[in-house]
């Protein structure tokens, strides 16, 4: 959960509406920050209980998969 946190929250601390090719984010605006930052907490409750049941082994899929998302878009903000 660290790593998926530490490159979300890189990827929303470098993230600029200003830069996106997104047509959803523009039309957004600033509200996609908060959007970001929202679906970032989902994903934390959604790991989190999936890590309490039988399904426990999606958690880690789901939280491999966001980190790579999290890195590329930290990367791509930067560049």
């Amino acid at each position: 959960m660290i790593l998926f946190l530490a490159a979300q929250l890189a990827d929303a601390a470098t993230f600029s509406p200003a830069r996106e090719a997104n047509g959803l984010v523009i039309i957004l605006g600033d509200a996609a920050l908060a959007a970001k930052l929202c679906l970032i907490v989902l994903v934390l409750a959604t790991a989190y209980a999936l890590g309490q049941g039988r399904y426990r082994w999606v958690r880690g899929w789901l939280l491999g998969i966001g980190t790579v998302v999290g890195c590329v878009g930290f990367l791509s903000n930067i560049a």
